[in-house]
């Protein structure tokens, strides 16, 4: 996953609108995302799409990027818009076994996309094997359809000699139905989640306002009093942005996995990202905490964890941990993403490793996870 989240999101969100238009139809919408359901080599999949289409031919399809998973026998596998040739979108898999492999090969789709659904071959690494793929739009039970929102503003501070800018870009999914009970709690905790209600917004595009007033006036604070440092030693004050992306990792079983990728400048000496992960049940009206989901006990899942960390840095067993990272033990997070077989533990920057060595993340089969896996969840996952 981290390839995806922290290559692949620096670039615009990824939606599109694949029907043509007629005159009186309204204005096409250029950036939507997409669930499919259907089968590939005959097995089903569940597929999360975003896609980013021609605001000019409002049926031209620029790039596709998402996720997807055998239903019960798989965990997530990510989904990057390679080439588009003659109405045929290649998309590249990533698991998360090759996503810090740069040289790895990769599974392949060649799909086309229409009114009726997504087809087309999947394809292996070597090439040698290929697969009908076969998918249509669902939003059956236990899932949940929606739109995007995506807001882009700016401000300008006139310094003595010259001018500098702050750029905000937000990309949301907000619940086709928001006036629902349960569209206004998915609304209501993803607000939570950024913002811990701190705010006082009501609705998503209250909190991007909000958000983005509150930014601003942070820069032009700190710009105003950079200008008035004249030390020798002064930081020099520069342009700033600030983006926020979200996905759906998981909408199934009446669960909801948001991704949320906030990256940008904001004075000091280098970017900054970070990621969050939300789960919500929409049966209860909760977010989920891991304590939901298991018995946990901290020393078994600990060990669990260790045993991919020393993996994925070379740690030698009984050399201690902090000789290549920034802890002496695995610190516990409730930054997880559930799927259908496992549960993915997210690691930023500084919570295990230097930003050189870049975010971390480790996925547990509910196998590994053992009796840890509370009864009910595993039955609701049905493993």
């Amino acid at each position: 996953m981290s390839y995806k989240y922290f290559i692949i999101i620096l670039l615009p969100f990824l939606f599109a609108a694949c029907k043509n238009k007629s005159s009186d139809e309204k204005a096409p919408v250029y950036r939507w995302y997409k669930r499919y359901t259907g089968t590939i080599a005959g097995m089903p999949v569940v597929a999360n799409l975003f896609f980013d289409g021609d605001k000019v031919a409002a049926d031209g399809v620029l790039s596709v990027s998402g996720n997807y998973y055998y239903c019960r026998k798989s965990d997530q596998l990510d989904l990057v818009s390679g080439e588009i040739k003659n109405n045929v979108i290649e998309l590249k898999e990533y698991s998360a076994q090759d996503s810090d492999n740069q040289n790895a090969k990769h599974p392949r789709w060649l799909i086309k996309i229409s009114d009726t659904g997504l087809s087309g071959t999947w394809m292996n690494a070597d090439g040698n094997k290929t697969y009908p793929i076969r998918l249509k739009e669902n939003y059956g039970p236990g899932s949940y359809a929606f739109d995007v929102i995506t807001v882009q503003d700016s401000t300008t501070f006139k310094g003595p000699k010259e001018e500098y800018q702050m750029s905000s870009d937000y990309t949301l999914l907000s619940p086709k139905d928001k006036t629902s009970t349960i569209g206004k709690f998915i609304v209501d905790a993803i607000i939570h989640a950024l913002a811990s209600d701190s705010l006082g917004a009501k609705d998503l595009e209250e909190f991007i306002k909000i958000s983005n007033k509150k930014d601003f006036n942070g820069f032009t604070s700190s710009l105003k009093d950079m200008l008035k440092d004249t030390s020798n030693d002064a930081p020099e004050p520069d342009n700033w942005d600030e983006n926020m992306n979200s996905t759906l990792e998981y909408n199934d079983r009446g669960l909801l996995v948001f991704g949320f990728f906030s990256e940008g400048y904001t004075g000091g000496a280098h970017p900054n990202h970070y990621s969050k992960f939300l789960t919500l049940d929409l049966a209860s009206k909760k977010i989920l905490r891991l304590g939901d989901i298991l018995n946990v006990d901290t020393l078994k899942l600990g060990y669990l964890l260790e045993s991919d960390v020393r993996k994925r840095f070379n740690i030698q067993p009984g050399e201690p941990l902090d000789n290549k990272l920034m802890v002496d033990t695995i610190p516990f997070t409730e930054n997880f993403i559930i799927s259908e077989t496992g549960i993915t533990f997210f690691y930023n920057i500084y919570e295990l490793a230097s930003p050189a060595d870049g975010d971390s993340e480790y996925y547990l089969s509910y196998e590994q996870l053992g009796d840890m896996v509370k009864p009910e969840f595993r039955a609701r996952m049905q493993q």
